[in-house]
């Protein structure tokens, strides 16, 4: 997140702490990695935050969030598929070469 300032990178600071430690509006901002040519992912991240809930952007179709600012429609994917997965809609496994399987509850 190269458009955040040096003394509080969110991704740092998610490696150094636990996420709980992290602001909603800083771990959008890890989600959204950049920002636009005038704002920070983190500006972004505030200004989803400062019209939505957390909790209705899971609920948002992705046409709708990708129309949000700063926003279009690989964010919203990469975006809703976060939330999904911090939703708890999906089991997550260990499958193969060491990585990550999630599959959805049923």
């Amino acid at each position: 997140m190269r458009d955040l300032p040096e003394t509080e990178p969110p991704r740092a600071r998610l490696l150094n702490a636990v996420a709980a430690a992290l602001s909603n509006a800083k771990l959008l901002a890890i989600q959204l990695r950049t920002g636009t040519a005038r704002e920070s992912a983190l500006d972004l991240a505030s200004q989803l935050l400062a019209t939505h809930e957390l909790v209705d952007l899971q609920r948002l179709p992705a046409a709708e969030l990708a129309q949000a600012h700063g926003l279009g429609p690989a964010k919203a994917a990469q975006l809703k598929a976060a939330l999904e997965l911090g939703q708890g809609g999906h089991d997550v496994s260990i499958a193969g070469e060491g990585l990550l399987q999630a599959e959805p509850k049923e």
